[in-house]
């Protein structure tokens, strides 16, 4: 970024894209020039139900395409629920 007055616009552009897109917020990276996003979109198609939810080689499986490498990272919150009669992970 380059210390200009409106840096913090696009710092802080997150939750506008959320909102404004209908997607989840996953990752932000703060480049030399530029900040990058990464949203995933319509995250209840991937959701899986806790009986797929796998273990192997120290990651498990949160979603489809969703890991949790918890050798790497090994503090995180993960909690459940139920939604339309099937039980169902989350995780921050």
């Amino acid at each position: 970024m380059d210390m200009s007055r409106f840096q913090d616009r696009y710092l802080n552009l997150g939750k506008d894209l959320e909102n404004g897109l209908f997607c989840d917020l996953v990752d932000r990276e703060v480049e030399e020039n530029f900040v990058v996003f990464k949203l995933l979109y319509d995250a209840s198609k991937k959701r899986i139900p806790i009986q797929e939810v796998t273990v192997q080689n120290g990651s498990m499986k949160l979603m489809d395409g969703v890991y949790w490498s918890f050798d790497k990272l090994p503090h995180m919150l993960i909690a459940g629920g139920q939604v339309e009669e099937r039980p169902t992970l989350s995780s921050r």
